[in-house]
């Protein structure tokens, strides 16, 4: 019995022992193992990211979800949460079009639609920035320079004027043609309607958080053969004047004509108008608008004079301040768009030449600096000085 008993208390003490053990394998294990957000996702598609707020700092805790389309509805195809680095991991079992939603506590939520390519099997789509900015804006009508109310804006996740992303709520304009939203850190693409005004569809990139004032002027459909140059810019410089230089007749020695704020209006010898400066703007944002009626051989230049600073040699205003954006439609509607250099001293932007037997379009896209007299047909360039200290 004694024997007995002795080997009883023998294999209840080996029970504890391997008990002990299993116990301290699990906890070791447990100890190890990886966070879930970095563990490898399944699916045939690996996709990470990293959110951050503005200045940079992880944002733990983020919440991640990936639709498939344009659209955020229906069940989730993949999820993920970020890690105390911000990181996240997800997969997803093919690829395509998604639109991926980054949401955490006391931050803004960014909406973003992406192509995954197909075949690769792990995708970085870098990092999502939780902070949002502020656009006040103001639509406008290039010939008159008249707020246009109830006109629709709308914006997309995406670049390179696609409008097939998510699509944000729609705004729609006030009796001062305004409206205003907020967007997160990105890339978007707005698209503006109005009634008996050609749509405008341009990239929207937002990369900070200091409420921006913008105004876009859209215009009425262009007749057939002629054609419109629209200019906008921004608050800063308060005046930029559009300036169109061509000739006025086919016959030889033909004589260049200047379009400008000092003379609105060239005609041909039998009164037909040649090309019209349809508005002039004084207190920033634009438009200057400039409309060709006639063509004639030759070369048409289109320049922009910052007339703030047109006694101001070496001035960068123009060039890193005004953003300004010229845009051409045709009876095609909007041909082209062409944002000005940035970086580059000088009070002239020479934007364009003009084939005046095809219509034809150069980018030229040149700064410089000319005379102080903006009615100078020959816009006569002189050698760049150092940038100008100015407080304006």
């Amino acid at each position: 019995m004694k024997q007995f008993t002795s080997i009883n208390q023998r294999s209840t003490s080996m029970k504890r022992s391997i008990l002990t053990m299993l116990f301290a394998v699990s906890v070791f294990y447990t100890g190890c193992k990886k966070d879930e957000t970095t563990s490898s996702p399944t699916g045939s598609v690996t996709v990470s990211g990293i959110a951050r707020t503005f200045g940079g700092q992880p944002i733990a805790n983020a919440s991640v979800q990936f639709f498939s389309g344009n659209a955020v509805a229906g069940t989730p195809a993949a999820t993920a949460t970020s890690n105390a680095s911000g990181e996240w991991q997800l997969g997803l079992n093919a690829s395509g079009r998604y639109t991926y939603v980054v949401a955490a506590a006391s931050f803004p939520t960014a909406i973003v639609t992406v192509n995954i390519p197909t075949g690769q099997t792990t995708v970085n789509l870098g990092v999502t920035t939780l902070a949002s900015q502020t656009i006040q804006g103001i639509v406008n009508d290039a010939q008159t320079g008249a707020p246009i109310a109830n006109a629709v804006v709308r914006f997309f996740s995406g670049a390179n004027n696609d409008t097939s992303g998510y699509r944000f709520a729609d705004r729609i304009t006030n009796s001062a043609g305004a409206w205003t939203s907020s967007f997160t850190i990105g890339s978007y693409v707005g698209a503006i309607y109005a009634a008996n005004r050609v749509p405008l569809v341009t990239n929207v990139p937002v990369t900070d958080t200091t409420t921006r004032q913008v105004t876009t002027t859209i215009t009425q459909p262009v007749p057939l053969g002629q054609m419109r140059i629209v200019l906008n810019w921004g608050r800063v410089p308060s005046d930029l004047d559009s300036h169109l230089t061509g000739d006025s007749t086919s016959a030889s020695g033909r004589p260049r004509y200047h379009v400008y704020y000092a003379n609105e209006m060239v005609r041909a010898a039998n009164g037909d108008t040649i090309a019209f400066l349809d508005h002039d703007d004084v207190t920033a944002f634009g438009p200057e608008t400039i409309t060709i009626f006639r063509f004639f051989p030759g070369t048409l230049r289109y320049k922009i004079h910052d007339y703030s600073n047109r006694n101001t040699v070496g001035s960068h205003y123009m060039s890193d301040s005004s953003t300004a954006i010229a845009r051409v439609y045709t009876s095609a509607g909007l041909i082209r768009e062409d944002r000005i250099r940035t970086g580059v001293a000088g009070n002239q932007w020479y934007a364009y030449d003009i084939n005046g037997a095809t219509q034809q379009i150069t980018l030229v896209n040149s700064i410089r600096d000319s005379v102080s007299n903006p009615a100078d047909p020959s816009f006569r360039p002189t050698a760049l000085p150092p940038k100008a200290v100015s407080g304006k």
